[in-house]
């Protein structure tokens, strides 16, 4: 969805770290069960291998990399989708019309458009006319114009068929192709909710299943029967209700199967692969671009199809199956590990289990409350309401000050990264290759945004990141596209762009390190409403490119500049309770 954060993973380990009592290393022989909850479960991945051969084939790629590539495709089928290179109106049925006068009424009917030497892209003048011979036609004087009341021609030398060409979606009818778009956006707030539940209830592995079955029918439904607009709709929804279980409940696997040395990396790669997906998209796009878009559409069903029947050789979170007192499948699931990294369990790997089951919470009891409410008539008593999670956040005005400084930059990540992905086909240049750029931005931006916070720090990172995105999205508004073919303002966008990827590669583990432990995924899952809610918006900003990119430089330099106000997070302990937040000076 577009890219949706990670809410779960890092918001329930987020927290998690190894702790090796007197710096002794690990002995098998050694029971490291403690007090200390944080390391009740991730001592497990130093004996069964913290990153071998089962972690890169079932995680780093299966899970990592086709979950995030899978939702990238999908993402890129916006894009595709309503491309078209020119259009103007289909001129009016009439026997007077033939192929050697055509151009006669070409002039006459057309109005010249905003670009020179071409006729309007959407109106036509109502017009009367007289054919004197096959080389010369009086027209009516007449200056009213129409918007192309019988349709539009569209220009098929790039794109021969595309969904816009398919509904003839011209002029004001594109508003139906901005619904559609809205609709995959928004559809993956439910989707989340939904998926959310079933990831706790019935498993994670399950999940993922269910999920990429429905994305790969989804796809096949509007192969095979394309019909009405209501149809489409629906379709998008589907697609944009199954995108969160593809990509947050595969980076959950990734974050349950991986030690903390190296979840983060994973993690953060999936953004990357993110990238490749749009690369693949793109050049899928390029082979079938003189083909009907019903081949595009079906390439890019190949990849959900595949990973459906991943479900049987994928293994399920042991951490979850413990949380569910399934202990022998997690005990099960746990040697397998073990034996394809040739490594051992733990010598207190039961109570190791026991443990994670009486410190853990199944993700599925979050459906049943809000912010740790339980809506009952005890809950409207004084009392009660005063103990809720709701209300201590609410009269803690240092977590409030921090979660609408995050809600800010999320809304305002969530307008610039859609609009530009969007908005490539509006740049100067060749628009095969200006994709291509614009998935190499996703890798380079995320391995940037990494390094970045983890030498400099998250605080300084990212105003310089957000300021830096703001200047690059004035210069590409003010860059004359006259410059090298174009090519300068496409680069100062793609280097803007690459801010915005470094940004996501920040946000969401600064928000985990600035969010109490007790509220942490509520707080995140408010978040992620707040970016789907800003990619929304996107369809429906219709001003001229250089005003939009304009109020992109203002968003992301008023998201830079409110981060003053916020502590710096690096190698320091992380909140669990909303009372260990504190109001303290962040400019001291």
């Amino acid at each position: 969805f577009p890219k949706l954060p990670t809410i779960n993973i890092l918001s329930n380990m987020g927290e998690v770290r190894i702790q090796d009592p007197g710096n002794k290393g690990v002995d098998e022989n050694e029971s490291f069960v403690n007090d200390d909850k944080s390391s009740r479960f991730d001592i497990v991945w130093e004996y069964v291998g913290g990153f071998g051969p089962f972690q890169w084939i079932y995680v780093w790629f299966g899970f990592a990399f086709f979950c995030a590539s899978i939702s990238a495709l999908q993402m890129m089928e916006l894009v595709f989708f309503g491309m078209y290179t020119g259009m103007s109106c289909r001129l009016p049925p009439h026997p007077d019309i033939t192929e050697g006068n055509r151009h006669l009424f070409v002039e006459g009917l057309l109005p010249p458009g905003e670009y020179p030497g071409m006729p309007s892209f959407c109106a036509i003048y109502d017009r009367t006319w007289t054919v004197v011979n096959e080389s010369h036609v009086d027209f009516s004087e007449g200056t009213d114009v129409l918007e192309c009341p019988h349709g539009w021609n569209y220009d098929k030398s790039v794109f021969v068929d595309t969904l816009v060409m398919h509904y003839d979606w011209g002029c004001s009818k594109m508003g139906k192709y901005g619904v559609s778009v809205t609709t995959n956006i928004l559809a993956t707030i439910p989707g989340a909710l939904m998926f959310g539940y079933i990831a706790g209830r019935f498993g994670r592995r399950t999940c993922i299943f269910l999920s990429t079955l429905l994305h790969a029918l989804s796809y096949y439904m509007l192969y095979i029967k394309p019909g009405n607009m209501v149809f489409f709709i629906c379709n998008r929804f589907l697609m944009g209700f199954t995108y969160a279980g593809l990509y947050n409940i595969g980076a959950v696997m990734c974050g349950e199967l991986l030690g903390p040395k190296h979840r983060d990396a994973v993690i953060l790669s999936m953004e990357a692969f993110y990238g490749v997906g749009m690369m693949f998209g793109t050049l899928c796009f390029y082979i079938f671009r003189k083909e009907s878009w019903r081949w595009f559409h079906f390439s890019q069903a190949l990849a959900p199809t595949l990973f459906v029947f991943y479900y049987f050789f994928a293994p399920e979170s042991p951490r979850w199956l413990c949380t569910q007192g399934r202990y022998a499948e997690a005990k099960k699931q746990l040697q397998r590990i073990a034996r394809i990294n040739k490594g051992s369990l733990p010598p207190d790997i039961d109570e190791i289990m026991r443990l994670e089951k009486e410190q853990s919470k199944p993700l599925g009891n979050l459906g049943f409350s809000l912010m740790g409410i339980q809506f009952n008539r005890e809950f409207f008593r004084w009392r009660n309401l005063k103990k809720t999670l709701l209300f201590r956040v609410l009269m803690n005005f240092e977590v409030v000050k921090r979660n609408v400084i995050v809600n800010i930059t999320f809304f305002t990540l969530g307008v610039t990264w859609f609009g530009m992905v969007l908005g490539v086909r509006a740049l100067p240049t060749d628009f095969f290759v200006t994709n291509v750029i614009s998935g190499c931005t996703e890798i380079v931006g995320t391995i940037a945004g990494y390094l970045m916070s983890h030498f400099l720090g998250r605080k300084p990172t990212m105003i310089s990141i957000l300021f830096f995105t703001g200047t690059l999205c004035c210069l590409t508004a003010f860059t004359p596209t006259s410059w090298a073919n174009g090519w300068v303002k496409t680069a100062a966008s793609m280097t803007g762009k690459t801010g915005i990827a470094a940004s996501w590669a920040l946000i969401v583990s600064y928000a985990v390190e600035l969010y109490p432990t007790e509220a942490r995924s509520q707080l995140l899952s408010l978040n992620v409403v707040f970016m789907l809610t800003g990619g929304s918006t996107v369809p429906k900003i219709t001003w001229k490119p250089k005003w939009i990119m304009l109020m992109y430089s203002v968003m992301c330099w008023v998201s830079g500049f409110l981060y003053l106000f916020v502590p710096e997070t690096r190698n320091r302990p992380m909140p669990d309770l909303v009372s260990d937040i504190v109001w303290a000076n962040p400019l001291a």
